[in-house]
């Protein structure tokens, strides 16, 4: 489902138990679509005021200041983490965003930024849109395509190829052999 989600150039929305790897899905989008020479940053959204998302995706609009996300992740994908977490006032300056793009990538002009925007949720955020707690067009406009990652424990043949594969990082990271389980 990831190979085949990659190939689209649409936003995708993952959601997920916390802890059941929605970052690693989102890494795992990136890798496998033509995007993966280009960058992938992550933006956690829980850990930011409003204006601190603000200036991460727009950058602070001065020659030698920070030039932002959207600017640095061009071609590549941002994923925004823990989307559920956006204020309303800031969820809607993203959909009008993300709507900016899609009518970019209708019309075939490249009025907004080449990114493709992947959310990660632990929410229902049909339940937080029906609740008034999350936009309705943000919603839509971020889930062009759904995946619902099952947690572990109902994914027990994953477990194994996760410790090996962390167990390469650290290696690498370390310098060391991988040890074997």
């Amino acid at each position: 489902v990831v190979r085949s989600s990659a190939a689209a150039s649409r936003s995708v929305f993952v959601r997920a138990e916390a802890g059941s790897g929605t970052t690693m899905i989102a890494e795992g989008l990136h890798r496998c679509s033509r995007r993966a020479e280009k960058p992938f940053l992550r933006i956690d959204c829980s850990l930011h005021s409003v204006e601190t998302l603000e200036h991460q995706l727009f950058g602070d609009g001065t020659e030698d200041g920070f030039p932002g996300y959207l600017n640095m992740a061009d071609g590549g994908s941002v994923l925004l983490d823990n989307v559920e977490t956006v204020a309303l006032p800031f969820q809607k300056r993203l959909a009008q965003l993300l709507e900016q793009r899609a009518t970019s990538i209708l019309n075939g002009t490249v009025d907004s930024p080449n990114i493709r925007f992947i959310a990660a949720t632990h929410s229902d955020l049909n339940r937080l849109a029906m609740e008034g707690r999350f936009r309705d067009d943000l919603l839509q406009h971020l889930s062009d395509i759904t995946l619902q990652s099952p947690p572990f424990r109902v994914r027990h043949n994953d477990i194994p190829l996760l410790v090996e594969h962390f167990i390469g990082e650290i290696s690498l990271n370390e310098g060391r052999p991988p040890r074997s389980i």
